[in-house]
């Protein structure tokens, strides 16, 4: 499995280790569905589209291609044994849940309207006039490359905090810069004048996965946000469609 990611991955870390996203290492949409592919070649199973969405690291996809190869075999494979009889619970399909959690972005609507306040203050009276911080999500996307540079041409702009999806900052960072390399649209003078800073979590996990500490801060900075991520997957919205 890592010698297969090893050769889809660009600039993957050697070993690539076995609990990290396949996301997180620079994967998307249409190479995972090359991942998907060269697994049904190799283990000869038949692996659905979805799955590296729902299992995205090595040691997961590991397990869920071993049940499958199973499952195949009319065997069951139950972790922590060993021979046949043995049964793994992983879905041979991408679960119903999995792909409308993803799909259905306005289920949550009335639970998160609950937690809004009654009413919020104005904007401050020298807002129009000041330098301000901008929030950006999606920045390491085709538009949000462009979309950052052209915030940093804004004489306005003092300072851009980009969440990144990652571990750290210092792989979110290194995952910005060179996304936004190949598409021209990088200057080294961001970082050094500390006019960029990078916030590693997940748009997906409550306050995007930043601890209490650093949502505040980020939260009292920022003076206005720029939310431009999203999850785009062909496959899922594909798998949706199909089901």
């Amino acid at each position: 499995m890592q010698k297969i990611w090893s050769s889809i991955l660009p600039n993957a870390p050697q070993p690539i280790p076995l609990d990290e996203s396949f996301f997180d290492l620079g994967g998307h949409s249409i190479l995972a569905t090359r991942l998907i592919f060269e697994i049904r070649k190799v283990f000869v199973v038949d692996a659905p589209l979805g799955l590296v969405f729902e299992e995205p690291t090595i040691a997961a996809l590991v397990k869920a291609v071993q049940a499958l190869r199973h499952d195949d075999l009319g065997l069951t494979y139950e972790e922590g044994k060993s021979g046949s009889g043995q049964n793994l619970d992983v879905p041979n399909s991408l679960p119903k849940k999995a792909a409308s959690t993803a799909i259905e972005y306005g289920n949550d609507f009335e639970e998160l309207k609950a937690t809004l306040q009654s009413s919020y203050p104005s904007l401050p009276s020298d807002f129009k006039d000041k330098k301000i911080t901008v929030f950006l999500t999606g920045a390491t996307g085709f538009l949000g490359a462009f979309i950052l540079k052209e915030l940093f041409k804004q004489e306005r702009v003092a300072k851009v905090i980009c969440l990144i999806r990652g571990s750290d900052t210092t792989k979110g960072l290194a995952r910005l810069q060179e996304g936004s390399s190949d598409r021209g649209a990088w200057d080294n003078k961001w970082v050094d004048d500390q006019r960029l800073e990078v916030v590693a979590g997940d748009l997906g996990l409550p306050q995007f996965g930043l601890d209490t500490t650093q949502w505040d801060r980020v939260a009292s900075e920022a003076d206005v946000v720029l939310h431009n991520g999203a999850l785009v997957s062909l496959v899922l919205v594909c798998y949706e469609l199909c089901n």
